[in-house]
């Protein structure tokens, strides 16, 4: 209750017009990522990993809000995704029932994000908090980030309906051989009051290592084979992976970072 009385207050006091110094803050993004297992598959023969991606944003000055980011995109080279081989939950179950009503083995990681808080008139950091996230196998190469706010002491007072969905869209690159991640983030997760900016300063997910047996058709004869949701399928010969994600804020300005994760 406190958050949220809090939440309301800066609102209040962006809307009263209250005047701050303009301050100019450069975000610099620190990207992190780390696939299980390390070894590495073929097209033909590809291996099965859990995957864990996340960043950190520092800024110039430090102690300064950094701009609010509407769009994510990430580049992950030797992976590809399955999603239409799992259990999936939409969007609209999520919204109409929560994560109760979304099928059995259709959650596929979790996650958490920090958010940093202030008057959209500055750069004025008012309050930090916390929110939670489940991902879902959305099918059809989507995944579904389901924010919300946890039981943690810092958790974020998330307004009305207390809960977000977000879809993010996994496309093939390389000719199939690297995997592609676009979400935009909603206006009311990104102003969560009128005049009140949330930026994302640090992320975690992790994907788990999932499993199931498929029939696939070769000629005239079925066979059974067992298909990842994650799957490697490359690593070069420098034994880095690469990551780039590209960060895109509310005016239009993007910014990339590049990460590698050892593969063998």
């Amino acid at each position: 209750m406190r958050r949220a009385l809090l939440l309301a207050g800066v609102a209040t006091l962006a809307l009263a017009g209250v005047a701050y110094a303009a301050t100019t803050v450069t975000p610099r993004y620190i990207l992190h990522g780390r696939l299980t297992p390390k070894r590495s598959g073929t097209p033909a023969h590809p291996v099965t990993v859990s995957g864990q991606l996340g960043w950190t944003v520092k800024t110039t000055p430090p102690g300064q809000r950094p701009p609010v980011v509407r769009g994510y995109h990430f580049y992950l080279q030797g992976l590809r995704a399955n999603t239409n081989e799992f259990p999936a939950c939409s969007t609209s179950k999520l919204n109409s029932t929560g994560p109760s009503g979304c099928a059995r083995g259709s959650q596929i990681g979790t996650g958490e994000l920090m958010v940093e808080v202030g008057p959209s008139s500055s750069t004025a950091i008012t309050l930090t908090c916390r929110a939670d996230v489940k991902l879902y196998n959305g099918g059809a190469s989507t995944v579904v980030f389901y924010v919300y706010r946890g039981t943690e002491a810092d958790a974020c007072a998330l307004p009305p309906p207390g809960f977000y969905t977000i879809v993010a869209r996994l496309s093939r690159a390389h000719h199939g051989r690297d995997l592609v991640v676009n979400y935009s983030v909603p206006t009311a997760v990104r102003h969560p009051a009128p005049g009140l900016d949330a930026a994302v300063v640090s992320s975690t997910v992790t994907i788990d290592r999932e499993q199931t047996t498929v029939k696939k058709r070769i000629g005239r004869r079925t066979r059974r084979e067992r298909v990842g949701l994650l799957e490697s399928v490359f690593c070069p010969h420098n034994h880095q992976r690469t990551l780039i994600g590209t960060f895109t804020s509310e005016d239009g300005h993007s910014r990339t970072s590049n990460a590698h994760i050892a593969c063998t």
